[in-house]
């Protein structure tokens, strides 16, 4: 065990990537070599992988340091995985274990984790200790500097940025100081236009060293960043072309950017459409549909208000590829046209799987019409596929004579609205006459009654 546990952990951290690719051929009881596979699967988004190793590296702790290394790691994967509450004990034992710049690291991330739980106080007092404890470590205070800015107002965080990044300027240019800069960047360019300059800078400065450091996920995440800033600029063009790049140098080593190529591939295809390119704008949502199903288990859904985050992060993306398949399905007939709409009906499934994994938190197998019925609708049954988009609703029906498409002028807003007075109400008067009732049917229904008859 070398003498300085910060300079182990960086070490792994800075292994783990390559480590991951060699791993099974070292022995099973190697603890570094666990901790390391943990830290690299936890470094690509793959959380749920992460914590497996994690958990299995502190069962090989032989050590008091080991333990607390391993703890530490585990408790930064489960707050990447958004299990905050069990994030924290985890992350409390290895910062109680550690002294000095290494207890530093670990206040930064329960302060994170503080700031995650909406408790900016707490967050603060550990962000101040970090600085404490790592003033003679540039690295660590500007960190826990940057960490804290977060927490003061438009202004006064302006004005905090603006001297961090003279700092920053001042370290040697390594893939350690563009994640300083990419952070900046990201926090500068949320102030909107006042801040645009200072972003673009620390950006492009990210972008520069990443890409100098071969660091392919934290190049990335550059290039999609500033794709980010020109997006929020209104530079539709100039996004889609950083955004192009990024998906380029992501090609590299997608192993380990599978959950940045979701936002890419969504952005590609948002502005590809908006610029007029439908074919770009088609490969990129099919694209990011793909990457989602693909990482599915380990993209964290949170929920607020009984809501979940599902309708904000990944519904858009599934609705507008089903919409560029509805498009497409207008533009030809006959048997073309069933197997366009046989698409958007796949989508709609994947949306309902992902709907149903999500409320139950977690993995489960939704059956079909296609897996309960060999591919075809039994005679007599009909199946509904309402698709809710902001400004429309769309009504597939399947038959056993094929699909047909309908179209009910409604926006989601007042839909859902409808619907929730109607669910409320007929909870509260089961017997009573509800116009809820009689707007839903022409909405959903009536649309379909020639088609049902037939």
């Amino acid at each position: 065990m070398p003498s300085s546990i910060e300079s182990y952990l960086k070490r792994l951290l800075l292994a783990g990537i390559a480590l991951s690719a060699t791993l099974g051929a070292m022995a099973a009881d190697d603890f570094s070599a666990q901790l390391a596979r943990g830290v690299a699967y936890r470094q690509q988004g793959h959380t749920t992988l992460a914590l497996d190793a994690l958990n299995q590296a502190r069962a090989k702790a032989l050590t008091p340091v080991e333990r607390a290394m391993a703890l530490g790691e585990l408790g930064v994967a489960l707050q990447q995985a958004h299990r905050l509450d069990e994030a924290e004990a985890p992350l409390r034992a290895a910062h109680a274990h550690f002294r000095g710049v290494e207890r530093a690291r670990y206040a930064i991330d329960l302060g994170n984790l503080a700031l995650s739980r909406r408790q900016p106080d707490t967050a603060l007092r550990y962000f101040r200790e970090a600085m404490a404890l790592g003033e003679r470590d540039p690295q660590i205070a500007i960190t826990a500097a940057l960490n804290a800015a977060r927490l003061q107002a438009p202004a006064e965080r302006a004005q905090l940025l603006a001297g961090l990044a003279s700092r920053i300027a001042q370290l040697p240019e390594n893939a350690a100081s563009a994640r300083m800069s990419l952070n900046l960047g990201n926090q500068a360019r949320s102030l909107g236009p006042t801040s645009a300059r200072v972003a673009y800078e620390q950006l492009e400065r990210a972008r520069r060293l990443a890409l100098a450091a071969k660091e392919t996920r934290l190049s990335v995440e550059a290039y999609d960043a500033l794709a980010q800033l020109y997006e929020d600029q209104k530079r539709d063009a100039d996004a889609l072309r950083l955004t192009r790049q990024g998906i380029a140098v992501a090609a590299e080593g997608r192993a380990a950017v599978g959950d940045l190529l979701i936002q890419l591939h969504w952005r590609q295809g948002r502005f590809a459409r908006r610029l007029g390119d439908q074919a770009l704008a088609l490969a990129g949502y099919r694209a990011a549909v793909e990457q989602v199903e693909s990482i599915r288990q380990d993209i964290p859904i949170e929920y607020e208000g009984n809501r979940s985050s599902f309708r904000e992060t990944l519904e858009p993306i599934y609705l507008g590829l089903a919409d560029l398949l509805l498009a497409d399905a207008a533009k030809v007939s006959g048997a073309e046209r069933d197997r366009a709409l046989r698409q958007v009906r796949a989508v709609v499934e994947l949306i309902k799987q992902s709907e149903m994994q999500d409320y139950l938190g977690e993995r489960c197998s939704v059956l079909t019409p296609e897996a309960t019925a060999g591919g075809r609708t039994p005679e007599g049954v009909a199946v509904l596929y309402p698709i809710i988009f902001p400004d429309r609703l769309e009504l597939l029906l399947e038959t056993p004579q094929g699909l047909t498409r309908h179209t009910t002028q409604v926006t989601a807003e007042v839909l859902r609205k409808t619907a929730s007075e109607f669910s409320s109400l007929l909870r509260s008067e089961p017997k009573a006459k509800l116009p809820q009732a009689a707007r839903l049917y022409d909405w959903l229904l009536r649309p379909l009654e020639g088609s049902m008859a037939s």
